[in-house]
């Protein structure tokens, strides 16, 4: 009895270990990791524009300069 109660014992803490492993892993991998949606306040969204539009910058008088890949 108190053999298998040692090896039920090496097994639980073996399991413990195993699991603090994968734990650190997944963390230091940031593989759960949520992200976070940026909401910028003076975000708007702009109309017609569905593809190719990759960076659009907007000057204080409201003038735009439109970079797009084509």
């Amino acid at each position: 009895m108190g053999k298998l109660r040692f090896i039920s014992i090496l097994v639980a803490v073996l399991a413990v270990l195993l699991g603090q492993r994968i734990y650190s892993l997944r963390k230091r991998a940031l593989a759960t990791r949520e992200l976070v949606k940026n909401h910028l306040p003076n975000c708007v969204l702009l109309e017609n524009l569905d593809h190719g539009s990759e960076d659009i910058t907007i000057l204080g008088d409201g003038l735009a300069f439109i970079s797009t890949v084509s």
